[in-house]
């Protein structure tokens, strides 16, 4: 499945190994889901969660040809907590968010007059109700990556900021591979901080990579 430069970084950065249990939160299309698969070599469990009905049965049909060890469940992943009769793990060595996003950073949607704060409050919201679901079933040593295709601070920086502040467990990690550049310096985003962050940028003169906007954050669980 084709994917942007950064998706594929993403999916190298959180770095998934062999026979570990593995949480994808909002799974469709599939390709990091594919990709995390890959790079288990088939091994270990991979929970793929998507909240639409329909992109969850596609998903599982592109899935169920290729890998054994990938389950799709059709559910909201700001909910998993609440949904017990879900045969899901409620431990996972590593947790990927890509999460909902206003889409500032794909092309051709260079143009920001189409985004209202209201807009934007509301996928700030969903962002931290899904950080909220999935942080406790994240195993001490375990890594959560963070990530969306938008290029605005108050989904990305403000969302580490939030994070680092709301769960004092979580602490920021090097990424690599690193093609892209530093994070915002916000509050509570200090620049040593925000040198662990990772920017993909629309305009190609800014970043080192030529791509759709993107950012990706890596944490650890003490």
């Amino acid at each position: 499945m084709a994917q942007n430069v950064p998706s594929c970084v993403a999916v190298q950065v959180l770095n998934p190994q062999p026979g570990e249990t593995i949480l994808d939160c909002c799974a469709a299309p599939g390709g990091k889901t594919l990709h995390i698969a890959s790079l288990m070599h088939g091994t270990g469990r991979v929970i793929a969660i998507e909240k639409s009905a329909k992109r969850a049965a596609a998903l599982s049909s592109i899935v169920n040809k290729l890998y054994s060890n990938i389950e799709v469940f059709c559910a909201d992943a700001s909910k998993l907590s609440e949904r017990k009769e879900l045969s899901i793990p409620y431990v996972y060595d590593r947790i990927l968010i890509d999460a909902p996003c206003s889409g500032s950073g794909n092309r051709p949607r260079l143009s920001f007059k189409s985004f209202s704060p209201n807009q934007l409050k509301s996928c700030q919201r969903i962002q931290k109700s899904i950080v909220k679901s999935v942080v406790p079933l994240l195993k001490p040593g375990g890594r959560l990556l963070y990530s969306t295709c938008s290029v605005f601070a108050s989904e990305n920086e403000d969302l580490v900021s939030w994070m680092l502040k709301e769960f004092p467990e979580l602490y920021l990690v090097e990424q690599a591979p690193y093609l892209g550049r530093s994070g915002f310096v916000r509050e509570g985003v200090t620049e040593e901080c925000a040198g662990l962050l990772q920017r993909f940028d629309v305009v190609p003169s800014v970043s080192s990579v030529d791509s759709i906007g993107f950012f990706i954050a890596l944490f650890e669980k003490k």
